[in-house]
């Protein structure tokens, strides 16, 4: 009641977060990290080619003995899903390697590491970087989108769907009463 401002974690997600930390404090680098790195930093850089000011908030930075300097972007996931077959489409899925580009490219930092967190018992958990060559397309996705927003922003013509009544398919999967719909990685 104090703090109705404020928001609130209920008992049962706060009776998770003991053992999500306690998964993430045992993750080799990361346990390093958290020990001598910054939390929530924020990051503020003009764009030379456009003009715009980006910005990021970064989890957890970190520079190591031989100056290399991680960032750290943690992502809670279902059970089973920091798995690498299930967490590689959610990294394609949610732009997390275009997410992986900006960070570095605003910060100056060299490595990215993803760590998804599952929400469920045994709340494991893992550290994932792009595979080689990922990251030079991931950057390619970045400067066109960031060049998009701005030619959008100078125009003031906004992409979006397609006006007009369109068909829609349904899935392979929906007319075989049989099979069973995909399990959803949300």
């Amino acid at each position: 009641r104090d703090h109705a401002d404020r928001p609130v974690i209920d008992s049962e997600t706060a009776a998770k977060i003991p053992h999500i930390v306690k998964t993430v404090n045992e993750l080799p680098v990361i346990s390093d990290m958290l020990r001598t790195g910054q939390k929530e930093v924020s990051f503020f850089k003009r764009d030379p080619d456009t003009g715009l000011l980006l910005k990021a908030r970064i989890d957890l930075m970190s520079t190591a003995d031989d100056g290399t300097t991680y960032i750290a972007d943690f992502k809670k996931v279902r059970r089973g899903y920091a798995r690498p077959r299930y967490f590689g489409t959610i990294v394609w899925d949610r732009g997390y390697d275009i997410q992986d580009s900006f960070y570095l490219e605003i910060t100056g930092a060299s490595k990215f590491i993803m760590v998804p967190m599952e929400d469920a018992a045994p709340f494991d958990a893992d550290t994932y970087e792009l595979d080689e060559g990922d990251p030079a397309e991931a950057r390619l996705k970045w400067r066109a989108l960031l060049d998009r927003f701005f030619e959008a922003q100078q125009s003031g013509q906004w992409p979006g769907y397609q006006r007009g009544v369109k068909r829609v398919k349904l899935p392979a999967w929906a007319k075989n009463k049989e099979e069973q719909p995909p399990e959803i990685i949300y």
